[in-house]
């Protein structure tokens, strides 16, 4: 998910819209055309089901003190020291909050029973506070995060990102604190903002509805629900400027080649019919990280977690599965 004004200082001046004609099928030559009495198909990724809702009985929300902000969290499943496997943390898009994640939440808290769930609220969103003081940033992003896996004292986590949750994964994964990542499944990420795919954000049939959403959603929870204006200046500083990472800087993250034992498992993911993002991008990204894998989800787009968490959630138990050897 993209913010919206970010799209527009991507256009730029000199970009103008054009609009096509698209012939209308005639039902005499194509039986298979609906009729008036037949259900039309709308294919998943031109949908934008309803925002999830976190699950209930979880056994800590509330915030963590890191890096001068307050850092909201929720946990599920046993206790980070009772966790026989690695914790899953779950880092969420922009604008959005950790409940867009509800979906993979409940499924993750069943399906691993053995595992702390973890979901973060993203500084500056949902119900996290903000540092108006410093830019918002992937780094920086990561650095919250890591922070409070060191004061839960969780040593090795698996991190599952979507789109700037996705990008603060790799950020993570690169970073100072790459050794927290046993392994990481990015969803939508980029490389840099020229592989934002501005048509197709601009020609999504659900995009002011998304807009709307989000604000709402802010508005409902953020501890500042006035600061939405500010909120989403900083954002567009961040996305029309970063990430910026070439080959040789996803290069850095550690192979499983180099390093079988502690390397991290990184599989980069998206849709088949991904509309924010340009196409290619998750094969660059695997193509830059020696080891890596890639898993293209059918008939979704950038928001694939909601359009199709049955298939997403089953991949995720597959990767969290997937032996070191």
């Amino acid at each position: 998910m993209f913010a919206l004004s970010s799209v527009f200082l991507l256009l730029g001046a000199a970009i103008t819209a054009q609009a096509g004609v698209i012939p209308t099928a005639s039902t005499t030559n194509n039986p298979a055309a609906p009729t008036s009495t037949s259900k039309a198909f709308v294919p998943l990724y031109k949908t934008l089901p309803a925002t999830p809702v976190l699950p209930p009985n979880a056994r800590f929300q509330g915030t963590a003190n890191v890096n001068n902000i307050e850092l909201w969290y929720t946990l599920y499943g046993p206790p980070p020291k009772l966790s026989k496997r690695e914790p899953v943390v779950l880092l969420h898009g922009s604008q959005m909050s950790s409940r867009w994640l509800g979906a993979q939440i409940k499924h993750l808290i069943a399906s691993q029973k053995d595992r702390t769930i973890i979901a973060i609220d993203t500084r500056a969103h949902g119900r996290s506070t903000d540092d108006l003081s410093v830019p918002l940033t992937y780094d920086l992003f990561a650095s919250d995060a890591a922070a409070l896996l060191k004061q839960l004292g969780i040593k090795r986590a698996a991190v599952f990102g979507w789109s700037d949750g996705g990008n603060t994964a790799v950020a993570l994964a690169m970073g100072s604190s790459a050794s927290l990542v046993e392994r990481a499944y990015v969803y939508g990420a980029n490389a840099n903002p020229d592989q934002v795919n501005v048509t197709g954000i601009m020609t999504a049939p659900f995009w002011d509805e998304h807009a709307a959403r989000m604000r709402a959603e802010y508005e409902a929870i953020a501890p500042v629900p006035a600061a939405w204006d500010t909120f989403s200046e900083r954002i567009e500083d961040m996305q029309s400027a970063l990430p910026q990472w070439t080959g040789a800087d996803l290069g850095k993250i550690k192979t499983r080649y180099e390093d079988p034992e502690n390397a991290p498992i990184v599989w980069f993911s998206g849709g088949d019919s991904e509309e924010v993002i340009s196409r290619y991008v998750p094969g660059t990204l695997r193509d830059s990280v020696w080891g890596s894998s890639l898993v293209i989800l059918p008939e979704v787009g950038h928001y694939g977690p909601v359009e199709d968490p049955a298939t997403l959630n089953a991949v995720l138990d597959r990767w969290l599965a997937k032996s070191r050897y």
